[in-house]
């Protein structure tokens, strides 16, 4: 499958090529995922030999999801969890999609505040003017009314209208001792719902709450600048993470049909063209260079973009047990380049990266 049919089907919502295209990243890193899409809820576990770093996998697959403008995924729920065990050390989840934010429903909160009481106050004039009180009864009301409103304009403008959130997967157990820190720490509770830990009879009942606690809108936006820095960089890295899989992807294809082709007709095609593989000899990302012979074929990556490392694949014409068969190789550089990996070299049966290049498992 081309990395453009996996991104295509990503989008429409296959758990399956989402994680591929997560574990592309991750497993470099010793974190592997699994993903399953239920009635719009993504279900992500984490795993790792060690505990997977809750902060980097929380924010790496919110921003990759994010990202990929998935509209059947209206939530996700993450598990961490070391390889092999059933019960997750952690769990997180976020809504996808929200358009209001806690900004503005805090606003919305204080003008609906304001609106009411000016309501209430004009109410309570009128009703004092109709009556048969004195003239300096309702002054002297009037004039309460104007200090009770001009007092609650003056707490609603010292009163924080920016807020962080955070969400938390609490067990029973340690519930209380866990709430009474996260109160000391100036979190407010917002809302929470009972959840379940595990699968079977390793499950533990939990809590999953949403808390809050008031912030300056310099820290907002400080965070909000932080969070756009940090998300273009890891977007950047997996759009270069993408094209270097398609490159090797593309290599393999190439080799293959070498392989495949020679078998049949027992000779290597000389261009890329000839091979029917719906393959260009040039995009966006690198130039493909395809050379053979009578013994052997090599094709060439050759990264258009400082940060993309290159590539080259071989396959090559061996004895084994007294009949012609082929070997194939594939090569990338150690370090991002644009200058493609020579040649491999045969070594009895086996074929040997150059110095510079290791070989693509």
């Amino acid at each position: 499958m081309t990395q453009a049919n996996l991104l295509e089907l990503a989008k429409q919502g296959d758990a399956s090529a989402i994680a591929s295209l997560m574990n592309r990243q991750l497993q470099p890193k010793g974190i592997t995922v699994k993903t399953n899409l239920t009635s719009g809820c993504l279900m992500v576990i984490a795993e790792s030999e060690n505990e997977p770093e809750q902060s980097f996998v929380v924010d790496f697959i919110r921003n990759g999801i994010t990202e990929l403008k998935a509209e059947v995924i209206k939530r996700v729920v993450l598990h961490g969890r070391i390889t092999g065990k059933k019960t997750p050390l952690w769990r997180e989840s976020f809504e996808m999609h929200s358009n209001v934010t806690p900004q503005q429903e805090e606003s919305e909160s204080i003008n609906s505040k304001i609106n009411i009481s000016i309501s209430e106050g004009i109410a309570s004039f009128l009703n004092v003017v109709q009556g048969r009180r004195e003239l300096i009864n309702t002054v002297l009301l009037l004039g309460i009314m104007i200090v009770l409103t001009t007092n609650l304009f003056t707490t609603n403008k010292s009163r924080p209208i920016f807020w962080e959130y955070k969400i938390e997967s609490i067990n029973d157990v340690v519930f209380d001792a866990t709430m009474d820190r996260m109160g000391s720490n100036g979190w407010e509770l917002t809302s929470a719902r009972r959840a379940l830990s595990g699968e079977g009879s390793s499950s533990q009942g939990l809590y999953e709450v949403i808390l809050k606690r008031p912030t300056t809108e310099a820290q907002v936006r400080e965070k909000v600048t932080e969070n756009d820095k940090k998300r273009e960089a890891e977007f950047k890295e997996f759009l270069l993470q993408t094209a270097m899989s398609a490159s090797e992807i593309n290599i393999v294809s190439i080799n293959h049909s070498q392989q495949a082709n020679y078998l049949e007709k027992k000779a290597f095609i000389n261009t890329i063209e000839e091979l029917g593989l719906d393959l260009k000899s040039e995009n966006k990302d690198y130039f493909y260079n395809l050379t053979a012979d009578s013994s052997n074929s090599v094709v060439t990556a050759t990264a258009k973009i400082d940060e993309l490392k290159s590539y080259t694949g071989a396959v090559f014409l061996v004895q084994e047990n007294g009949e012609t068969t082929t070997v194939a190789v594939i090569c990338e550089t150690n370090a991002p380049s644009k200058t493609p990996p020579q040649s491999p070299q045969l070594n009895g049966n086996q074929l040997a990266c150059p110095a510079g290049s290791s070989k693509v498992e």
